[in-house]
């Protein structure tokens, strides 16, 4: 196996660039590649100057990691990215990941142009990250079908459902949400987004305990998944109606390949019920190669 090289460049609170190269093994090239990641943490919005982005594009970086940010930094650096891209630079990029950052809708409307002005990025991570104080408010630019669900409940993933939602400029692959505070409402406009949408293969919303709601949500991923491929589902209190809900849909569907519902309340009630569809759907479907079902461990 050949060995390749990864760098990772960290924005201190300072404001300084540094980078640390690390060796990682791959087992399918036969040359040694470098694979630069950049990771921005805990700077003020006035740190992120020129020579940042000069050095960021000089580094061919695929990978730009945000990490414990606040809204304003957040916001700038955003600013500084979009308007690279906007003059042709920093077009290597392909995944973008977001760790603890405070997010509001301003951030995810900056994040959404950015998705338009460059095809390239397919790869959006969101991990621990909060909500920001500042609300979106530009409603009416949202797609109508979404109006009536957040009129009165207005949240900062919605920029992100509907430029989903638009295929003609949407070219995202994977989507991570993982404990985002996201809740039945937000699977909701979720799943309307993904009606229309061909691009999206991978979808993790992971840790999320406050989606089931009334099974509304559920029921609209449940009949969204048809051009999806990998679906995670797990830690987010999924008990035996909505593990049902979901294996139902699975005994029709020709796209999902890898289901990950592990950790979830059905182990701890109604053991049977939910398992038993998922036993009888899967007895249809030919396509899923992939199944967790990890238990959760009662204490």
């Amino acid at each position: 196996m050949e060995r390749g090289i990864e760098t990772e460049f960290t924005i201190d609170a300072t404001g300084e660039l540094t980078d640390t190269p690390r060796i990682h093994r791959d087992s399918t090239s036969e040359e040694v590649e470098a694979e630069t990641h950049f990771s921005v943490s805990a700077v003020g919005r006035d740190t992120w100057h020129s020579d940042q982005i000069v050095k960021l594009k000089q580094s061919n970086a695929k990978h730009l990691t945000f990490s414990s940010l606040n809204h304003l930094s957040l916001l700038g650096i955003l600013g500084s990215i979009k308007k690279s891209l906007s003059n042709g630079q920093l077009l290597s990029l392909s995944v973008l990941v977001f760790r603890q950052c405070e997010l509001s809708g301003m951030t995810m409307q900056s994040l959404c142009t950015i998705l338009t002005i460059t095809p390239l990025i397919q790869t959006i991570q969101f991990y621990d990250n909060a909500s920001s104080l500042q609300s979106h408010t530009a409603l009416p630019e949202l797609n109508p079908s979404f109006r009536e669900v957040i009129s009165s409940y207005e949240r900062k993933w919605y920029d992100i459902y509907d430029h989903l939602s638009n295929k003609q400029v949407c070219k995202i692959k994977s989507l991570t949400l993982q404990n985002c505070d996201l809740y039945e409402e937000d699977i909701i406009c979720l799943a309307e987004s993904l009606y229309s949408n061909t691009s999206l293969f991978t979808l993790d919303i992971s840790r999320n305990p406050k989606i089931v709601g009334n099974y509304n949500g559920i029921k609209s991923l449940s009949f969204s998944l048809d051009h999806l491929g990998s679906l995670d589902v797990s830690n987010c209190n999924l008990d035996s109606n909505a593990l049902s809900i979901l294996a139902n849909s699975l005994a029709y569907n020709d796209s999902l390949v890898s289901l990950n519902v592990s950790d979830n309340m059905f182990f701890l009630n109604d053991l049977d019920d939910g398992l038993e569809v998922l036993v009888r759907s899967l007895q249809r479907n030919h396509n899923l190669t992939e199944l967790h079902l990890n238990r959760i461990v009662d204490e």
